[in-house]
């Protein structure tokens, strides 16, 4: 799949998966790594910065009993209208592709 294209794709399942609750880190790259297994961490934990420092999602420190604190995430209200774009944009471009017969 094409870099940028997965980047996008990326956002938005990051921002999909922290849409209802926070998630720590690590659960969310588990949770990508097994539908993208391509994906390297650094690019989840890149897209999880760049989320964070646009403003799309914010980061939580929380203790961990078995070493340094842990970080969580949490979508934002401005997180909440970009997944709403990044899902009605994909609504678009699967109904464009089915229209030229690829399922």
């Amino acid at each position: 799949m094409d870099t940028q294209l997965k980047k996008g794709v990326l956002a938005m399942c990051i921002l999909f998966q922290i849409r209802n609750q926070e998630e720590y880190g690590y659960e969310i790259l588990r949770r990508v790594q097994a539908a993208f297994p391509d994906v390297y961490d650094g690019s989840v934990y890149a897209v999880l910065r760049r989320l964070g420092s646009e403003g799309y999602a914010q980061t939580i420190l929380r203790p961990s009993e078995s070493g340094p604190p842990r970080k969580y995430y949490r979508i934002t209200a401005s997180g909440q209208q970009l997944l709403q774009n990044y899902l009605d944009d994909w609504q678009d471009l699967q109904r464009q592709v089915r229209s030229l017969g690829i399922p």
